[in-house]
Formats: C-alpha cells, sequence, structure tokens
C-alpha cells in the first residue's frame, strides 16, 4: 500500500511544476499596430470598479456627489496555527510537541475608509487611512497589527489619458505589477503594501 502516497506525491509535485511554469507565462501582447503602453494607460483609466452601495445612493440624493468616491473596508480573519513557533514565546517549538505551546490562535481585523475626488477627467486625488489589529495573537513583537489608524494612500492624479498619452500619480499609492511577485499591494495580508 506504499504506492498509493508516493503517486499522490508526485502527482502533487507535478501540478506544482505546472503552476509555476503557468505562472511565469506572459499575458498575449496586442497584435492591432497599436501602441501597448498607451492602450494598457488608457484601460486602466476607464476601466473602474462600480461605485459601492453608499455612492450609489449620496449620488441618487444629489448631484454634488458625482465627483467624489467615499467609502471603506471592514475585514476579520481569524487564524489558526499548530506546531508554529510563535517568536517571543518563552519555549516556542517547531514541529514538537515537548517545551512550550506550539499553538496559536487568533482573529484578524482591518479597516479601512477613503475619500476620493474628481472633479474634471485631468484630476483626480485620494485619501485613504487603514487600522490593523489582531486579538489573542501569542507573537510578541506582533507582526499583523500596525498600531493606530494610519495613513495608507495619498495621491494626486493628473492628466487624461484620453486626450494626451502621459498622466501622472504622484504621492503614496499601491503599485502593482504584474503577478505582484516583486512589487505588490499583497492585499492579503493584514497590512498590504503601499509604495
Amino acid at each position: 500500500m506504499r504506492p498509493l502516497p508516493r503517486t499522490l506525491t508526485a502527482g502533487a509535485m507535478l501540478l506544482a511544476i505546472a503552476n509555476a511554469a503557468y505562472a511565469e507565462e506572459k499575458s498575449p501582447s496586442t497584435t492591432d499596430g497599436t501602441n501597448s503602453v498607451a492602450s494598457a494607460i488608457s484601460r486602466s483609466v476607464s476601466a473602474s470598479p462600480g461605485a459601492g452601495l453608499m455612492n450609489d445612493w449620496l449620488r441618487s440624493e444629489s448631484d454634488f456627489f458625482r465627483s467624489w468616491d467615499i467609502g471603506g473596508q471592514f475585514r476579520a480573519r481569524e487564524e489558526h496555527k499548530e506546531y508554529f513557533a510563535a517568536a517571543g514565546q518563552a519555549g516556542a517549538v517547531d514541529f514538537r510537541k515537548v517545551g512550550g505551546d506550539p499553538d496559536n490562535t487568533y482573529l484578524l481585523l482591518r479597516e479601512r475608509v477613503h475619500l476620493g475626488y474628481q472633479p474634471c477627467p485631468w484630476f483626480a486625488a485620494f485619501v485613504e487611512g487603514q487600522g490593523s489589529s489582531s486579538t489573542g495573537d501569542d507573537r510578541n513583537p506582533n507582526p499583523e497589527s500596525d498600531g493606530p489608524f494610519d495613513l495608507r494612500q495619498a495621491y494626486v492624479w493628473l492628466g487624461d489619458a484620453k486626450a494626451f498619452p502621459l498622466t501622472a500619480k504622484v504621492g503614496r499609492q499601491e503599485l502593482s505589477y504584474g503577478d505582484e511577485r516583486f512589487v505588490g499591494a499583497f492585499d492579503w495580508n493584514n497590512l498590504g503594501r503601499v509604495f
């Protein structure tokens, strides 16, 4: 009965290698002869998510809110880790049942609030704050908590990619390139990254 675990292990390794190879593929380039950079910028500017419940309601109440973007996000996630060392905990061990408590269960909380303003197609401003915390985490110092509510993003956008192919987005912002292996928002983490 030993061949089955070996077969499963080999299959899992084959799938992992195929997944890594697929992740390295590049997206197809444009074949219509247009400038791919300019078309990517215009697609990123024109492709915007829905306004959201609060914005839809405010915009239906008054035309004043058409140029405003008001919103937020709340996320709660519980993590349970068994046999992982909790840094700063006396007697912490990895993968051993003797000495210390190798289990760690904690609740991660993240709140974000943002305000955006775009009075015309060539100017926009955006500000976002974030609070990240955890409850019950044995690790010390706690890598999933950033303390008080902090400024996450604050930037100004100048230019209209439809009128002129040069735009500028200046300030603290999320950057996401490719598969986000090196530069990305790392949004699954409780803190995330901004540049």
